[in-house]
């Protein structure tokens, strides 16, 4: 009426009576109500008394009175309304004396209320009244117009199958075989399509379930209906009308709706085939009786819910295990389970923890617990990512010293430590297994003295005596309780090395005669180890390092020789005994000398090729005066920040798996500026290498860190954090003409007496034999 108050309700009337009262504006459109009505409650308080005795619901709810939302409760509240016209306005049913009655009630409620109208601009009505209108709506429309209010063409339905879908097909709930062919034009809903299945162009199928093989005609509808005889698969044309008497176009004796044409059978797939057989030529059984569209409506038992439900569930076990096969990104997946109640996630869970139990595949199932762990936030699936992962790259030949004696008494072994340049993270598994690695890195000792060694000597007494020099504990474990040593590791466990160094190199493996270690030896083991001059969780590489000296010294200790790819491999199975999930860039950078370009191809058994750098004199002398460590006084644990990237990586986060491949490419550009003697140049790729490391997670750095590089800022042209970061120590290089005195002078006076200190290092060039 022009102050936001509906006038007068026009309710399916035609297009004259709409123009003659003023309903089509200008442009030849008409307001359209959307049935959304909002009450107050003074009117809901008056609606009530009507019916708030059981008496009084059973006369207005009846038979006889049968009101209607719209003739009845909205017509009242038009400003034009009068009780004459509301009165004979045309009832949901029939005219009846109770019905007249309660219409006079509901005036005295209602008509002193006016409706206000929201008009919704701009707004489109959807109509499909017809099979043809729905199939546009849904394949050609949504992709243009509704898109634009966050439709899409594909909901409830394997995520991948839109890579393959061809043109304007839609999909809204629906299991599609890998190798089934949706034609173009084609709509489905809450439909399991089978294997080898072709739907074929402009076809609409709804609540099927379509068998293996079938070929369904183009412009072809199936709808299936479940009664209480059985299935009822409803096939005609997008074009036919039901209320004429034709089917595929072919004249029939009745009205397509009550024409007894479809077979009732006792499955879907069966109802399917046999309505085929009958009118597209397909091949199977027909059937007996026969069902129409009126009566298989009428007669439909329900189990709707259940259905999709089902469906639903099944379209999330499918992608589930999708996701694994192509190492695809999660996040499209965690969004559509988000949006489920709470009862149906639960029920998805159980189904997918079921899937995951239920493979064998390590990798795979490692892959599928980071998804249950992105999915739930339970920490059990995110270990339990980590365990699977750490027993497909221990499942391989862990004896190469089982049933040998020692050749010597003591062997030791010296190593320096490393720093990472680029590429830190492309060593770890379940990334390098699967894509390879490239890092540049390099062996560096602080203070004139090789800082990690390990020793091991053959001892006469039947028993193992860990010692670990750097933190003054010492154990001694005896032949009775030997077989603790079989108990899984952790990092954090005294003596954690020295136990999984052991169990790596068989020493360990039961004899299955009853004899023990000791009986093989003839005696037992004393294993010293030490870092000196490096605290732990340095980030320069000093666990892995030490592992890889451990593992030497029981190999010459015992006569056996071995390239330097199995020693590192049996480093890389140590870290995954002890969970801390490391790669091998560690062992290879503090075993081999100098500057150097590791890569590695794909594959479960890692063998790393090192080439190291050919750097003039002039250009390492320059890097030497340069370059310097920055102890940032903070210790951290790698393992957590390892396990959160790798974790990333797998459930395919695409930020981390892009940041994971420049880094790749990233070691080789700075190996080829620091082979042309271009310092600054490396020292700027250097600071392009941090910037990446801390795009992997934000735990790589910290508010510490932070402080330190810009308190250097103006003194440094290159920056990086040490190994997974979060503390331990930085590398800078310096800006030509700046000493390491200034800037150590620089971070005492800015940080006082506390523990961040500048230090000196030198590469090594010449390791030990």
């Amino acid at each position: 009426d022009g102050c936001g108050r509906v006038r007068k309700f026009l309710h399916k009337q035609t297009v004259d009576t709409l123009k003659a009262s003023g309903a089509v504006d200008g442009n030849g459109q008409v307001d359209i109500d959307t049935g959304a009505v909002l009450f107050d409650s003074e009117i809901l308080r008056r609606l009530y008394s009507l019916v708030d005795s059981e008496e009084k619901l059973r006369r207005v709810v009846n038979d006889r009175v049968r009101l209607s939302f719209y003739a009845d409760f909205s017509y009242p509240t038009s400003v034009e309304a009068t009780l004459e016209d509301y009165l004979c306005e045309k009832p949901e049913g029939v005219f009846t004396p109770e019905l007249l009655k309660y219409r006079g009630e509901l005036w005295k409620l209602l008509s002193d209320c006016n409706m206000k109208l929201t008009v919704f601009s701009p707004a489109r009505f959807l109509h499909f009244g017809t099979t043809a209108e729905l199939r546009a709506l849904m394949t050609e429309e949504l992709p243009s117009f509704w898109k634009r209010s966050s439709w899409d063409r594909f909901i409830n339905t394997d995520i991948f199958f839109r890579e393959r879908a061809e043109e304007k097909v839609s999909v809204n709930g629906g299991v599609i075989a890998d190798d089934a062919v949706i034609r173009r034009g084609s709509y489905i809903e809450d439909s399991y399509i089978g294997d080898r299945a072709v739907i074929g162009e402009g076809c609409v199928i709804s609540c099927a379930r379509i068998p293996e093989g079938a070929v369904i005609p183009p412009n072809t509808v199936v709808s299936i209906v479940k009664t209480a005889e059985g299935y009822v698969a409803r096939i005609y044309s997008v074009y036919d009308d039901p209320k004429e008497r034709k089917h595929f176009g072919r004249s029939i004796t009745e009205p397509l709706w009550s024409a007894k044409l479809f077979p009732i059978c006792d499955t879907a797939e069966a109802a399917v085939s046999a309505s085929l057989t009958l009118y597209c030529g397909g091949e199977g059984e027909c059937g007996g009786k026969l069902a129409s569209m009126e009566s298989s409506f009428s007669e439909a038992c329900g189990g709707l819910f259940e259905y999709r439900e089902q469906l639903t569930v099944d379209n999330f076990k499918r992608t589930f295990l999708a996701l694994a096969e192509k190492k695809a990104e999660f996040y499209g997946f965690e969004c559509a389970f988000e949006a489920l109640d709470a009862e149906l996630k639960d029920r998805i869970i159980t189904e997918l923890v079921a899937i995951t139990h239920a493979t064998d595949e390590k990798w795979k199932a490692a892959r599928l617990n980071a998804y249950l762990y992105g999915l739930t936030g339970k920490g059990e699936y995110f270990d339990a990512t980590f365990d699977r992962f750490a027993e497909a790259m221990t499942a391989v030949d862990t004896s190469p010293l089982y049933g040998l004696k020692p050749v010597c008494r003591v062997n030791g072994v010296n190593l320096p430590v490393r720093v990472n340049f680029a590429g830190g993270w492309t060593d770890t598994p379940p990334f390098c297994i699967e894509n390879g690695g490239a890092v540049l890195n390099a062996s560096v000792i602080l203070d004139d003295f090789f800082p990690i060694t390990a020793t091991v000597r053959f001892i006469l007494e039947r028993k193992l005596v860990f010692i670990s020099e750097e933190n003054g504990e010492r154990a001694e474990v005896f032949a009775d309780t030997a077989a603790e040593l079989f108990a899984k590791c952790q990092p954090a466990e005294p003596f954690a090395i020295h136990k999984a160094a052991l169990r790596t190199c068989g020493l360990l493996n039961d004899c299955g005669d009853g004899r023990t270690l000791f009986d093989i030896l003839g005696g037992g083991l004393e294993i010293t180890t030490a870092v000196y001059g490096i605290p732990q969780g340095s980030g320069l590489g000093t666990s892995s390092i030490l592992s890889g000296a451990l593992v030497s010294a029981l190999y010459g200790l015992f006569g056996r020789e071995a390239e330097d790819c199995e020693i590192w491999q049996k480093v890389l199975m140590m870290e995954q005994y002890m969970g801390v999930g490391g790669g091998w860039q560690d062992q290879v950078g503090g075993m081999t000398d100098g500057i150097k370009l590791i890569r590695s191809e794909a594959g479960d058994a890692q063998k790393p090729t090192v080439t190291q750098l050919n750097i003039s004199e002039e250009t390492m002398q320059e890097l030497e005066e340069r370059f310097v460590l920055i102890y940032t006084g903070q210790r951290r644990e790698a393992k957590k920040i390892l396990r959160v990237v790798m974790w990333l990586y797998a459930i395919g986060d695409e930020r981390v798996k892009s940041t994971l491949f420049g880094l790749k490419e990233l070691a080789t550009d700075m190996a080829e500026k620091l082979e042309n003697g271009d310092v600054d140049g490396f020292a700027e790729l250097l600071t392009e290498s941090c910037h990446r490391t801390e795009r992997l997670y934000h735990a790589c750095s910290n508010l510490c860190i932070e402080e330190i590089f810009e308190a250097v800022d103006d003194l440094i042209c290159g920056r990086m954090i040490c190994g997974a970061g979060g503390g331990g120590y930085l590398q800078v290089v310096l800006k030509k003409g700046v000493t390491f005195e200034r800037l150590s002078h620089r971070i005492s006076e800015v940080f006082g007496e506390c523990d961040i200190t500048a230090q000196k290092c030198r590469f090594i060039w010449d390791l030990p034999c």
